[in-house]
Order: structure tokens, then C-alpha cells, then sequence
């Protein structure tokens, strides 16, 4: 399925001129095209995106570009060159919003950087993400999302396999959870100039967005000045975890007083509610292994589905362990379309991960696939005041 539809996204009419790569950057301002926003990506001629050449490929494209990428148009400038750091300021002046993701004290020798930006142009809100911030000892360094996962708590939490170190999260925590806080710092930023009339400078970092999300863990932390992994946090909320049935395992979370009071009754065993050590939730995790002893008994008895079914009839928090198979042919998730078609001439026919946010009057929508490279260079360059001739002058001169 392809989602397109002719009504304005709540974003429509605002131009973002992006100047990032990889992910975090390229999936802040793909959120933003997917709401409405006219996303003109900035490359390299001839090159691009570090992500259009990193494997898998489908159709000679990267899944990598693909999956941060759609809604947005391409223009290449060699920024090594001054007509192009002209032409991008010029794109500047213009536009709402710029994100940009370079080390940082870069955009100041391209002459984009907010005070040069936002003297010719109020209005810009410019939000910088970067691995550690634009302040502070660890400015310089370079940052990718697994450094963030074990520099900033994530693989200390798994617990490890037999003295072996633990696996890090295959998903780019890290990243998206910076794009996320980038977006909504954005949109608050657009909503305050809204009031105010002018923009301001938006300054993020992969390491501030994983210290964000470490919730209730750091919490923990503050409060007992201890760390806790998963196997400990399943001491914690009992029961809540992974059981085995006798066909395979499910993960179940029935931690609270009446979830556990239903669970008791679904497995048919009430007489647990009256044993003063698996009364309450405080009762249940000092007692937590003999309570897990006796539910994993009772679970090793019948097949998964079976536990499932019951579990569901009376509201228990359960569900399957699933791969990518099973989530993607899974009803819900295609009744809500978070698996998405896109047939388009230059990449094929291809799928895309959905949108999570279901707007009722401006809906988001995919309007446009991810650009080949430098696609819409032409197109970009008059609009902003260039005719054929300054065209084709840059083209030869290499700057574009």
C-alpha cells in the first residue's frame, strides 16, 4: 500500500533544508517531510549520502537510504566550492527550518551556521545534532549509535551469556531516539515562532537523547545507587518476563495487584491470591523465584496458544515471541498500516515501514520516494532565482 492523499499535512508550507546523513540526522527531517514539510537534502555530487552506498541493496539503492529518506528532494553542491556555499545560503535564507549533523564547528566554515544564517534570516529555527553536543569535553569526538549504546548504559543493562559480553541492540537506539527529540524540539521551536515571530538554534546530541531514555532505570539508580539489568528488573515486577509453554515461550507482564489477580484466576489457580506471599507486589518479589517456579510449572503444562487465548479473555498483558515474519504478516499491524508499498520507476516496487502518528484533519502521508541523487537539482536551484544559464555554468564548474 502506498499512502498518499490530497489533503495538507500539518507541516505543509514549511521548507527544511537538510544537511545531514546517515541516520539520525536524514530520519529527523524524513519525520518532518512525512508531515507535510518541503525536505530539500543537501549531498555531495557523485556521492551522496554515506548511507546510498552501505549494504543491503534492493534495486542498486541502500535499505539504509531507503529507510530514512522518502519525502524529501535531492540537490547536490560541492560546499567545497564558493558559488555552492552561496547557493546554500541562499537555500538558507529561504527556508524554516535547517538540520544539520556535521562535527561540530563545521557549518561555520561553510558559512552556514545559525549567527550567519539567522542574521539574514529571523525566522530560521536551525537545530544541530551531534554525537556529544556542541559544548562540553566530549564536542570533538566522533559518535555512532553503538559507542552511545555502551557509553551510555544500554549493553550494561543486558545481562550477559556464560561470562561473555552481551549483545548490543541491533536497532539504532541510539539514533532514532535523537531524531525523535530533534523533530519534536523542532516543532515546539516552530510553534514558539509562531508567537514570537522569530526562530531560535536547536542544540541535541546522541548522547543526550540515550541518557533521555534511560527512564526508569536511572531512577532506579538515583534512588538505590545500584544498576539493575533485566533479569533483576523481572525481580522487581513479578511476574513479568519470558515462561515457557510446552511448545515454545511467551513474555507475560502481570505485575500490579488486580493483572495478577485475573492471571490466578485465568490459570486456574485462585488459591495463590490467598497465600500472603504473593499477595501484593512488594510480597511477590521478595518471593520471586518460588512464585516463577510455580507459574513455570503450571505454563510447561499446555502449548503457547492455549496460555494466550486464556491470558487474553481476561485482560493479562501477553503475547507471542515474534520475528520480523511474524510482525509483518501480523493483522493489527497491517490494519494500521505500518507496512507500506511503494512502486516507483527508478527504485522498483519496495516496502516501507509506516507512520506511527494518525492525524484525523492534516494526515501524514508518502509522497514522494526516497531521490536519486542530486534528482531535483535543477528543479531546487529555480525556485530559489537561477535560470538555465547560472544552471548550467555551476553544472560545468563542478559546484553542483
Amino acid at each position: 500500500m502506498h499512502i498518499a492523499n490530497d489533503k495538507p499535512g500539518p507541516l505543509d508550507g514549511i521548507r527544511v533544508l537538510d544537511l545531514t546523513k546517515t541516520i539520525a540526522g536524514p530520519y529527523c527531517t524524513m519525520l518532518l517531510g512525512d508531515m507535510g514539510a518541503d525536505v530539500i537534502k543537501v549531498e555531495v555530487p557523485g556521492k551522496g549520502d554515506d548511507f546510498r552506498h552501505a549494504s543491503p541493496f534492493v534495486n542498486g539503492v541502500s535499505h539504509y537510504f531507503l529507510f530514512a529518506n522518502r519525502n524529501k528532494r535531492s540537490i547536490t553542491l560541492d560546499l567545497k566550492q564558493e558559488s555552492a556555499k552561496q547557493i546554500l545560503r541562499k537555500l538558507a535564507e529561504k527556508s524554516d527550518v535547517i538540520v544539520e549533523n556535521f562535527r561540530p564547528g563545521v557549518v561555520k566554515k561553510l558559512g552556514a551556521d545559525y549567527e550567519t544564517i539567522s542574521a539574514l534570516n529571523p525566522k530560521v529555527v536551525y537545530c544541530s545534532i551531534s554525537g556529544f553536543g556542541q559544548t562540553g569535553p566530549y564536542r570533538d569526538r566522533a559518535a555512532y549509535d553503538l559507542v552511545m549504546q555502551g557509553m551510555y548504559g544500554f549493553i550494561s543493562f543486558l545481562d550477559d551469556c556464560n561470562g561473555k559480553p552481551p549483545t548490543p541492540f541491533a536497532i539504532p537506539i541510539a539514533d532514532i531516539s535523537a531524531a525523535l527529540f530533534a523533530a519534536y524540539g523542532i516543532c515546539s521551536a516552530l510553534v514558539g515562532r509562531e508567537r514570537t515571530g522569530i526562530g531560535q538554534y536547536i542544540d541535541t546530541s546522541l548522547m543526550e537523547a540515550s541518557i533521555s531514555i534511560l527512564s526508569w532505570m536511572a531512577m532506579c539508580y538515583f534512588a538505590f545507587g545500584k544498576e539493575f539489568k533485566f533479569s533483576e528488573k523481572s525481580k522487581l515486577l513479578v511476574p513479568y518476563g519470558i515462561f515457557f509453554a510446552s511448545d515454545g515461550s511467551f513474555v507475560l507482564e502481570a505485575a500490579n495487584d488486580a493483572t495478577f489477580q485475573r492471571l490466578c484466576g485465568a490459570i486456574g489457580r485462585p488459591e495463590l491470591l490467598n497465600d500472603p506471599k504473593f499477595r501484593t507486589a512488594p510480597s511477590r518479589a521478595k518471593n520471586h523465584d518460588e512464585l516463577v517456579s510455580i507459574l513455570q510449572a503450571i505454563f510447561s503444562t499446555n502449548v503457547t496458544s492455549v496460555w494466550l487465548d486464556k491470558l487474553e479473555k481476561v485482560a493479562v498483558p501477553a503475547g507471542p515471541i515474534r520475528g520480523l515474519k511474524e510482525v509483518f504478516s501480523d493483522p493489527q499491524v497491517l490494519h494500521r498500516q505500518m507496512m507500506v508499498e511503494m512502486n516507483t520507476a527508478t527504485w522498483g516496487d519496495f516496502k516501507l515501514l509506516g507512520m506511527p502518528i494518525k492525524l484525523s484533519k492534516t494526515p501524514s502521508k508518502i509522497a514522494r520516494p526516497p531521490p536519486a541523487l542530486g534528482e531535483h537539482t535543477s528543479e531546487i536551484l529555480k525556485e530559489i532565482g537561477y535560470d538555465d544559464q547560472a544552471i548550467s555554468r555551476f553544472r560545468i564548474e563542478g559546484a553542483v
